[in-house]
């Protein structure tokens, strides 16, 4: 048995070839598991997909293929706010008297929601009694009402949240008041 394989190449430079392959296709392997690098990371968002989003002026959130955005807050059944918003109280109530869960992203968005809670609209709509402040203010924050009492929900994210964050973030509410929400 000859030391040279068939192809006439010796051994030693035979494997010194196929380790450069080898090296070559492991990081040509390497590089297609690396694409989501330049593509934006998919949100898992099940629950989002299901409902009507109103998005209103001056929210900074790009919502994925698959959801359904609508014209008017109205035909939504998720209407999303920036956190600083000229919404006032009385439209508000509104929504979430009809059934609509409001979110409020974004700087503000915990003030905002408090001016509305303290208002005289609220006080005669609902039948919360005192006002939780949360600690970091939440960068993401969405309530809805069940009988006349509103529930609030609230995340933060150290160093702020990414679009997916919010995504899913706002997704893991959905399917917590869901949850939570008598039949």
């Amino acid at each position: 048995m000859s030391d040279s394989p068939s192809d006439g190449l010796p051994t030693g430079r035979r494997r010194l070839l196929a380790g450069a392959g080898a090296a070559l296709l492991g990081a040509a392997a390497g590089c297609s598991s690396l694409g989501g690098a330049s593509e934006p990371e998919k949100p898992d968002i099940d629950r989002l997909t299901e409902l009507a989003v109103y998005r209103a002026d001056g929210v900074e959130l790009t919502f994925p293929e698959g959801v359904s955005i609508v014209e008017a807050p109205e035909d939504a059944f998720v209407v999303v706010l920036p956190g600083e918003t000229d919404v006032g109280p009385e439209r508000a109530a509104s929504w979430f008297t009809a059934g609509r869960v409001v979110t409020l992203i974004g700087d503000g968005a915990e003030p905002t929601y408090l001016d509305w809670l303290g208002s005289d609209s609220f006080g005669e709509t609902f039948d919360n009694q005192g006002v939780g402040d949360a600690s970091p203010d939440p960068q993401l924050l969405a309530a809805n009402a069940v009988d006349r009492f509103l529930y609030r929900y609230g995340r933060t994210w150290e160093g702020g949240p990414s679009d997916t964050d919010l995504l899913e973030g706002l997704d893991e509410i959905l399917i917590e008041m869901e949850s939570k929400t008598p039949s």
